[in-house]
């Protein structure tokens, strides 16, 4: 209060009043109960007086060194908060980006995983299991083989061979990707496809079939792109002849299956068994650009009633190594209507089914 101000008034602060009659004083000091603060000004003729009184000590709150301390303190504190969130904001840039480089490499691992096993077998061989192996009670096996392809490429160099290579095998990946079969392996030039392995399904014969029609089809394309995008060939006489005239055998055997993943370097998925053996011999005793299949392959595409939808002509009887004399079988296409619809009337090849052996 006022007066608690007046008692708290020292001889040196009347001293002041006194003399500060005209220019006006500042007075400041403790009086009971907290500190306060007497200032007066003119203003005119007229003085003005202002009082602030504040409660508690005044000397700790102002005239102590602990607001400074305070001050440091809270400095001290924002700059270490301040790094924490810069290192902090930092570390998570750095995460997020190491994020997206393991994303990128599992997509180009799993790229790669697909191009060696099956999708269903890559858990399987993640997981670390020792052995992997699968029976497959019908499966249709499909072998290829470019004619005169040996002596084509000991002409070219290695770079004009791969080139081919690549360029005919880019096509038929499409094709066996088109009709759902698996591509297991090339040798070479020999190219390998499974199809009901290792996805099972009831149409495999059909699909393998559907592929060797396409693969066929598609040469003329092959031969005109290789004349045109492979300089290696269009340089040199001979490799342009056979280019000219390349082609294909292709022997199919539908049976019994095994497949697994075999190997502890370098595994892979490999399918074998008398069906692997048998469409490879069809391959190897079959006629440039023709589709030659056996008696089980012929079973399987014709229906209980002996109807067929493909042109299937009998090539008769040969001897086959490790396996007798069999029966073979050329397939030169399907038979549809203009509609590009299968019949089943007059059109259709009605062969005399056999019972497998």
């Amino acid at each position: 209060s006022l007066e608690a101000i007046c008692y708290a008034l020292t001889d040196e602060d009347y001293e002041r009043i006194a003399q500060g009659n005209v220019t006006g004083y500042q007075i400041k000091g403790f009086a009971r109960g907290g500190a306060f603060l007497v200032k007066t000004f003119f203003v005119g003729d007229r003085r003005w007086m202002w009082i602030m009184m504040e409660m508690g000590d005044w000397s700790s709150r102002y005239e102590s060194p602990a607001p400074l301390a305070l001050i440091l303190t809270f400095c001290v504190l924002g700059a270490c908060l301040f790094a924490g969130l810069s290192s902090m904001t930092i570390r998570r840039f750095r995460m997020i980006a190491l994020n997206d480089q393991l994303l990128v490499a599992e997509s180009m691992t799993s790229s790669l995983l697909l191009s060696i096993f099956p999708e269903d077998y890559i858990p399987r061989v993640l997981s670390g299991e020792k052995l992997i192996a699968e029976r497959y009670k019908q499966a249709t096996v499909l072998f290829s083989d470019l004619v005169g392809f040996t002596s084509f490429a000991s002409q070219l160099d290695p770079k004009t061979v791969v080139e081919a290579l690549n360029l005919i095998y880019n096509v038929f990946d499409d094709i066996t990707e088109l009709h759902e079969v698996y591509k297991v392996e090339t040798i070479g030039d020999g190219y390998m496809i499974a199809s009901g392995c290792p996805i099972r399904t009831a149409l495999h014969c059909r699909q393998a079939v559907n592929t060797a029609l396409d693969m066929i089809a598609a040469m003329p394309f092959l031969r005109t792109e290789l004349l045109r995008r492979v300089e290696g060939i269009r340089s040199n006489p001979e490799a342009r002849e056979w280019a000219n005239n390349m082609n294909i055998r292709i022997g199919l055997h539908t049976g019994e299956l095994f497949a697994g993943v075999a190997g502890k370097r370098n595994p892979r998925f490999h399918v074998f068994g008398d069906t692997v053996n048998t469409s490879s011999r069809m391959e190897s005793n079959g006629v440039r650009g023709k589709i030659q299949v056996s008696q089980s392959v012929v079973d399987e595409l014709m229906t209980d009633e002996g109807i067929t939808e493909y042109d299937i002509v009998r090539r008769g009887e040969l001897d086959i190594k490790g396996k007798g004399r069999m029966t073979l079988y050329f397939i030169t296409g399907k038979i549809r209507d203009q509609f590009g619809r299968s019949v089943s009337g007059s059109g259709i090849r009605t062969m005399e089914k056999t019972n497998r052996s």
